[in-house]
């Protein structure tokens, strides 16, 4: 890791970028302001299942249920993005399930339904009636570097989305932990393999990455985890060149 001065980036713009960039349920859910939407004013709620969390109207009505470690990105009022690892972190290796949603058109859950108590590996990753605009897998067998991938045309508005996933193509390790840039509007995925973490000192599945968020003033990716400081990337998107509190 290089001892790259702090003045070269804004530490504290990347940390609030961190602190809004999406994570996984159930840690980063739940404590959110409310925010707007074509229905009305929405919020998180963690339920009993453990890991759960429900996305709740002004009225108390479920909207949509997120199950354990699942991610989720407001595209403007109307659309959200959802994804998940198909699988249980940390060695899914089948891909990243996504999905477009459209929120004005979800039907409310069954409250019986979406509190049911059930152990976490039987508990669906996700749960919604109605609003599904698209949907695609972003497959695990990607190769390092640019990939071209045909997106489902409503994907194609979209803007640059990271994902955290494992990767079947990394040789050499056992962690096999990348990122998936998706650039719907250029038709491609390139995958990071995170060098620096797979094949790191680490207590795997005590610390993990939860969180990357691409810094538009430098191009580089940033981005934070359990029991892991803050971090930024080097040009290549596979080493730390700086942590940071």
């Amino acid at each position: 890791m290089s001892t790259l001065n702090d003045r070269t980036f804004d530490l504290k713009g990347l940390a609030r970028a961190i602190s809004q960039a999406p994570g996984p349920s159930p840690w980063y859910y739940g404590q959110q302001a409310p925010f707007p939407s074509d229905a009305g004013l929405l919020i998180w709620k963690q339920l009993p299942t453990e890991g759960s969390v429900a996305l709740v109207d002004a009225q108390g009505d479920y909207r949509l249920v997120l199950g354990f470690y699942s991610y989720t990105m407001p595209v403007n009022r109307s659309r959200i993005l959802v994804w998940y690892e198909a699988g249980e972190p940390p060695q899914p290796m089948a891909g990243v399930e996504t999905f477009l949603l459209e929120i004005a058109d979800f039907s409310p859950l069954e409250k019986k339904t979406a509190e049911a108590r059930m152990p976490r590996a039987l508990a669906p990753k996700l749960i919604f009636n109605g609003g599904l605009i698209a949907s695609t897998t972003v497959p695990a067998s990607l190769k390092p570097g640019v990939n071209r991938f045909v997106f489902p045309a409503p994907f194609e508005t979209l803007p640059e989305i990271l994902m955290l996933g494992n990767n079947s193509s990394i040789p050499g390790s056992t962690m096999k932990r990348a990122i998936y840039c998706l650039r719907p509007n250029e038709r491609a995925i390139e995958v990071l393999p995170q060098d620096w973490f797979n094949l790191g000192d680490f207590d795997f599945g005590y610390q993990w990455i939860t969180k990357v968020v691409r810094d538009p003033h430098s191009g580089r990716i940033a981005g934070t985890g359990i029991r892991l400081k803050s971090f930024i990337l080097d040009e290549s998107g596979r080493r730390v060149e700086l942590e940071f509190d």
